[in-house]
């Protein structure tokens, strides 16, 4: 599929995307929050001033269109709100919050689900079992300390983020990693209903397999959905690829469309070990998409502006190159935990 083609393609599946946002009041826009590393976190260590620069420029532009939060602890703070000289940009109060979140990849461990805010466990099958743990306890400390009130709790089922691609509305893609980590503590149809539960429609698709020279692609790498009934798919071997559709057209069939984005700038990403060049690692809401745009091609800014002016929102992406995607950096609410949260942040006005 030629480039010129792919942009008329996918302009021509944007009917509703096209139209005017949504002119949501205040407390019913999304709001989207982020943990920032904390100052002393080795793991972040060599990057910490890219990452967390980063992270104040994606909650400025955020808030533009939405309402977003960052959360940072006690010694990471003042370099956010500016008492500590160290940045080149701040954050003002009200869009600052303190807490003591292990990982940056809130996504992967927060509440989820399309119907309902649920807790599942979190562990990374990449890390030693007690790194898993004390990251999961920190969201469930936060959540417990500032009584922010969830549909449900999963105690019994362990699901990660970077495995689940939903449209936030009413259906999602769970990578098969989900059946295979549960499988000795729930069966198969037991888990499905859970999953069920809290995202409504579910499809279990392959997870992603290493291609062009990346490891380590998670499902929500290379997989998005642009709309209600828009999957994007960039990135994904042929075999996955052809798997992950058959899937997806046996339970949906005309329900969604599917649409192959080539990698952008592909000649310089198609090997890189991060996620480097995938679109699909774009954030979406109920009002608009938060596209990543890799390098300053004039090409990649058209590509994005030249299928939805009016809710397609461009996002430099300075840190792709550590597998950090806009979506894994996002904890999307609704609603009355929503309103908590910002309830929390804003009380700092007084």
């Amino acid at each position: 599929m030629s480039k010129i083609f792919f942009i008329i393609f996918l302009f021509n599946f944007f009917p509703s995307i096209n139209s005017n946002p949504l002119k949501l009041p205040y407390e019913n826009r999304s709001l989207i929050v982020l943990a920032a590393p904390s100052i002393w976190d080795v793991n972040y260590a060599d990057d910490f001033v890219s990452i967390v620069e980063f992270q104040i420029k994606l909650v400025k532009i955020l808030n533009e269109y939405e309402t977003a939060i960052l959360i940072a602890d006690r010694h990471t703070m003042p370099l956010l709100d500016g008492r500590t000289k160290m940045l080149r940009e701040h954050l003002p109060p009200t869009l600052l919050l303190e807490g003591n979140i292990y990982d940056i990849n809130l996504r992967d461990f927060a509440p989820m689900g399309c119907l309902k805010q649920i807790k599942f466990i979190y562990r990374n099958a990449e890390w030693a079992p007690i790194a898993s743990k004390q990251v999961d306890d920190s969201i469930n400390r936060f959540l417990m300390k500032n009584r922010i009130k969830l549909q449900r709790r999963e105690p019994e089922v362990i699901l990660s983020g970077r495995d689940v691609v939903d449209n936030g509305k009413n259906r999602a893609l769970i990578s098969n990693t989900a059946l295979i980590t549960n499988m000795e503590k729930l069966p198969e149809w037991s888990l499905t209903l859970k999953l069920q539960n809290a995202f409504n429609k579910v499809v279990i698709v392959p997870s992603p397999t290493s291609f062009t020279g990346r490891k380590n692609l998670r499902l929500d790498d290379v997989l998005a959905f642009a709309d209600d009934g828009l999957l994007i798919i960039s990135g994904l071997d042929p075999v996955t690829k052809s798997r992950t559709i058959s899937e997806l057209y046996k339970r949906e069939k005309k329900d969604v469309a599917v649409l192959e984005l080539p990698i952008g700038d592909e000649e310089k990403y198609v090997k890189d070990e991060g996620n480097c060049g995938l679109y699909t690692t774009m954030l979406g809401t109920e009002k608009s998409l938060f596209v990543p745009v890799f390098g300053n091609n004039p090409a990649n800014w058209k590509r994005g502006y030249s299928t939805k002016t009016d809710k397609m929102v461009n996002i430099p992406r300075e840190i792709c190159r550590r597998g950090i995607s806009l979506r894994s950096l996002a904890w999307i609410l609704r609603g009355s935990a929503a309103n908590q949260i910002r309830g929390l942040a804003r009380g700092k006005e007084n």
